[in-house]
């Protein structure tokens, strides 16, 4: 059986992780301005209002999908969580790198966009692990 607050609390530090990321305080800035160029980072999202609240909702549905997919591979791997995590890093990088070099997008926001992806995956089953 899954743990709840291990995948919760996994959950929640992600969305904490997220909003810091793509923070004025981390990568603001260099994101907008590869991921919407010519446009403000206060401007991102003017245009259609709910966009940014969807996005948060599904980020925290992803989130949460998976911390609870971490915490049962945690029940099959035990303390190898974190050596499989590494792996997952990995093919979450190299799925998404062509992605972005197929569609001639600049290096700056594939690295700040996958290296979120990485840090949040990583810390999750830091936390789950952890905690279980």
């Amino acid at each position: 059986m899954i743990r709840v607050v291990p995948v919760l609390l996994a959950t929640v530090i992600t969305q904490v992780i997220g909003s810091l990321w793509y923070s004025p305080v981390m990568f603001l800035d260099i994101w907008t301005r590869h991921a919407y160029p010519g446009t403000k980072p206060a401007d991102v999202g003017k245009d259609s209002p709910g966009f940014l609240g969807c996005a948060y909702v599904m980020s925290t549905i992803s989130s949460a999908a998976t911390a609870a997919m971490l915490g049962f591979l945690l029940q099959a791997l035990g303390d190898d969580l974190m050596y499989w995590t590494v792996v997952l890093c990995v093919l979450i990088a190299a799925v998404q790198v062509p992605h972005f070099a197929f569609e001639q997008r600049a290096l700056a926001l594939c690295l700040v966009n996958v290296g979120h992806d990485v840090v949040v995956v990583a810390t999750m089953s830091a936390v789950i692990l952890y905690m279980s």
